[in-house]
């Protein structure tokens, strides 16, 4: 006898999956504004040894990252 989960526990899993990836972004970007002064090949080093290469926090890290060195840029030629 094939047992089927109801809709109800499904969304319930959806919700907890899209919850753990929303946390594994935030954990990436938060790791990535206390390195933000790190040069970029010691931080992509520092986030694969913290989080692992393939993982969604070291992706959110990079992308911040790149995302902060972008704005303060930005920033500092605006002043110029």
């Amino acid at each position: 006898m094939e047992r089927r989960r109801s809709s109800a526990g499904s969304e319930r899993n959806g919700e907890m999956v899209m919850g753990a990836v929303k946390e594994a972004k935030i954990e990436g970007e938060l790791f990535a504004c206390d390195h933000f002064n790190v040069p970029e090949e010691q931080f992509i080093f520092m986030a694969a040894d913290h989080f692992g290469v393939l993982t969604i926090q070291y992706q959110a890290a990079i992308l911040e990252w790149n995302q902060i060195q972008k704005d303060l840029w930005e920033y500092d030629n605006e002043l110029h």
